[in-house]
């Protein structure tokens, strides 16, 4: 058990404190731009659904408004991801 202790005790004093801080680089548009593509992309194909479901048949359901509640959660998404590369 003392083996133990010392071996533990002489590893903290040879462990230096981390002084230096690590910022991650810019991002930039290899991010923001598939971002922007696919929530585009989104938007569109759940837009051409809202219209065939409302105008064509009539019937909006409960997926069609879960949807719809998911596409503004994604676009607030994409706004925290614009804000950050700011």
């Amino acid at each position: 058990m003392r083996v133990v202790t010392l071996a533990i005790m002489a590893f903290l004093e040879h462990e230096k404190p981390v002084t230096k801080v690590i910022t991650p680089p810019r991002i930039g548009w290899s991010i923001l731009g598939p971002t922007l593509a696919v929530t585009f992309l989104a938007t569109l194909a759940i837009s051409l659904r809202l219209y065939t479901r409302r105008l064509v048949i009539h019937k909006l359901c409960r997926e069609d408004y879960l949807m719809a509640f998911c596409m503004l959660l994604s676009w607030a998404n994409t706004s925290v991801i614009i804000a950050g590369r700011t």
